[in-house]
């Protein structure tokens, strides 16, 4: 088994997105006319596609007939994680077969398995004849989470009701495995921070955000 690099963009896989119903996870892409297979990788989020030597072990052949049986590429969710999959084009050689490494990542995706709960809290410290406050913001997870699934809305006068509803604000760093505390920060006393989840449509992730 080799890989290499894409160089006909008629061997590109595109439109990759996640679909989590129940206890089953279907992907879904849109695949070129000359291909009849691919290779799926499956790997916990946490590590980088360049950490994983990519072989006949780590990776599952998927034909084109079978995605047509059932409507896309269908797996049991057995356990709560979250993983990155990749779609890999590949062809069959006389002598080898060729996975294609698409530097794009339209081929990637990242989808968290079963239903972890986020919990969050919102600490504020008025003080007295100032018109800031400090605010701290407290992230706890079950399980290591992505800097971009989360975000934070600031808006005046009233509790943001939507990422949309104010002014958004990226986190920093990754959040790990516990209790996750925030620099403290000012805002006028009249201004409002709420956590939302990103937009997650095409991870078809499946959190449960929820404030202490």
């Amino acid at each position: 088994m080799k890989v290499r690099e894409l160089n006909k963009e008629d061997e590109r896989i595109t439109d990759l997105k996640a679909e989590i119903y129940d206890d089953t996870l279907t992907l879904k892409w849109k695949w070129q006319e000359a291909s009849d297979i691919v290779y799926i990788l499956k790997e916990k989020a946490s590590k980088s596609i360049e950490e994983v030597t990519i072989n006949e072990k780590n990776v599952k052949l998927y034909t084109k007939d079978e995605y047509r049986e059932f409507n896309g590429y269908v797996e049991k969710i057995r356990d709560i994680s979250e993983y990155r999959f990749v779609v890999f084009p590949a062809r069959e050689e006389k002598t080898d077969t060729v996975l294609i490494r698409q530097l794009d990542e339209d081929n990637e995706i990242t989808v968290c398995m079963g239903r972890p709960e986020i919990i969050y809290d919102v600490i504020e410290n008025k003080k007295l004849f100032s018109k800031t406050k400090s605010v701290q913001l407290i992230v706890f997870v079950d399980m290591p989470i992505s800097k971009d699934t989360l975000c934070y809305v600031k808006k005046k006068g009233s509790y943001p009701t939507g990422i949309e509803d104010g002014l958004k604000f990226q986190f920093p760093t990754d959040f790990h495995i516990g209790k996750n505390e925030m620099q403290s920060f000012e805002v006028a006393k009249d201004e409002y921070i709420k956590i939302f989840l990103n937009n997650v449509k095409k991870g078809g992730s499946k959190y449960i955000l929820k404030r202490k």
